[in-house]
């Protein structure tokens, strides 16, 4: 991953940790009601109003819809998550300063990657 930090001076030097740090909580909030989300529901009933992950990641439940079948609730936090990794992957490109990337349609995976790497 290229330099992503918005000022890179030894005293922020792992500011990207931040801004990353953000979308990866999210993903395991979303992965974590995509999976047990029904159980989280009878817990929402009893006056549970905010559980915690490990790593401290705080899940306030009435963010996420929990009243869902399976199947859908499957479908509609994986859409969640896929465009979670989208905008992430966006604001990347867009702290790198490559932004033309995000401008080419149907760039395959592993050229899309290769174009990031050559940033360095």
């Amino acid at each position: 991953m290229p330099e992503t930090a918005t000022q890179l001076d030894e005293a922020d030097r792992y500011g990207w940790m931040e801004w990353v740090n953000d979308y990866i909580n999210e993903s395991k909030r979303l992965l974590t009601i995509r999976r047990k989300g029904s159980r989280f529901k009878y817990l929402e009933e009893f006056g549970c109003d905010v559980l915690v992950r490990k790593h401290d990641i705080e899940i306030p439940l009435e963010e996420y819809e929990l009243d869902l079948r399976r199947s859908e609730r499957w479908r509609r936090y994986a859409k969640r998550h896929e465009n979670l990794w989208i905008d992430f992957t966006e604001e990347a490109v867009r702290r790198a300063g490559a932004t033309e990337l995000a401008d080419i349609d149907g760039l395959p995976k592993h050229e899309f990657a290769d174009d990031l790497k050559e940033l360095e």
